[in-house]
C-alpha cells in the first residue's frame, strides 16, 4: 500500500475522455502497458499526458517494449519498463 498517494486505473477501452480524466486527477505519473497490437494506443495516451503537463513522468511497459524497447524511444516517454513491472 502506498500511503499518501492516490492511484487511478483507467481502462482506455472504456474511458471516453482522457483529457477530462487528466484535468480532474492531475497525475504526477502516467503509465501504460502495451502488446504489439495496441502499442500505438499506449503511446497516444502518454503523448496526451505529456502534452497536458510536461512534468508528468510517463512510463510504458509490456511484452512489446520488453523485446523491442527501441519502439518506445519517443520524446514523450520517460521510462521504458523491461520485464515484469
Amino acid at each position: 500500500i502506498c500511503e499518501h498517494h492516490d492511484v487511478r486505473l483507467l481502462d482506455m477501452r472504456l474511458e471516453q475522455n482522457l483529457d477530462a480524466s487528466l484535468e480532474e486527477f492531475k497525475p504526477h505519473v502516467v503509465g501504460t502497458g502495451a502488446v504489439t497490437a495496441n502499442l500505438y494506443l499506449g503511446k497516444q495516451v502518454l503523448q496526451k499526458a505529456k502534452a497536458y503537463d510536461p512534468n508528468v513522468l510517463t512510463m510504458i511497459g509490456g511484452h512489446h517494449v520488453t523485446f523491442m524497447p527501441q519502439d518506445a524511444h519517443e520524446p514523450y516517454i520517460d521510462v521504458i519498463v523491461i520485464g515484469e513491472g
